[in-house]
């Protein structure tokens, strides 16, 4: 438990507890200002449970973590999530969530996030918008994301301003750097 004071004048306090078997973050709080943020955390064996409410902005980042640029990036929204790992029709949330200029990674790729809002009762999430650019590819999607008893089903549209199949493949591990499928895919 601890509170300290980022050069920039961000003010960082941290509830949390370390077990054996479990991790919680009871409460993460930055405050920026007028830009607050509230984050709670609990990971204790396949149980994943986490929240986000308030308005993080790149600049309040960048006070924090002078290595980690986020370019002007921001994250906002009231967001509650529960799921078990091992099910993956155990997983719900409730709430809203948005964000723009941000960089995810998925493997070895890093993703741009340009923009994306989502919104989630229950066990469906609501993707309003999304524009994304990975490699070359620039996509916008919308629509529902919900999971199913072995898989997660999507029914999304998406729009592209240049996709390469060879691409895509090679993401989800179903083609080697030559475009060359994947023995078993």
């Amino acid at each position: 438990r601890g509170e300290v004071t980022a050069a920039g004048g961000a003010v960082i306090s941290l509830d949390a507890v370390k077990r054996p078997q479990s991790a919680l973050v009871k409460t993460l709080a930055i405050d920026d200002g007028d830009r607050h943020a509230r984050i709670s955390f609990l990971l204790a064996g396949d149980k994943l449970d986490g929240s986000f409410k308030g308005e993080l902005i790149g600049a309040t980042i960048d006070k924090i973590f002078t290595s980690f640029p986020m370019n002007g990036g921001g994250l906002r929204g009231d967001i509650d999530a529960s799921a078990v790992l091992s099910d993956i029709g155990s997983i719900s949330a409730r709430g809203q969530l948005s964000g723009d200029n941000l960089v995810a990674s998925w493997g070895p790729d890093k993703f741009a996030i340009d923009k994306f809002a989502i919104e989630s009762s229950e066990s469906v999430v609501t993707v309003a918008s999304a524009d994304v650019r990975w490699r070359n590819n620039g996509l916008s999607i919308s629509g529902k994301i919900h999971p199913g008893k072995d898989a997660w089903g999507l029914d999304l549209d998406v729009s592209g301003d240049r996709l390469s199949l060879i691409e895509i493949d090679q993401l989800i591990g179903k083609a080697d750097e030559n475009g060359q499928r994947a023995r078993g895919s």
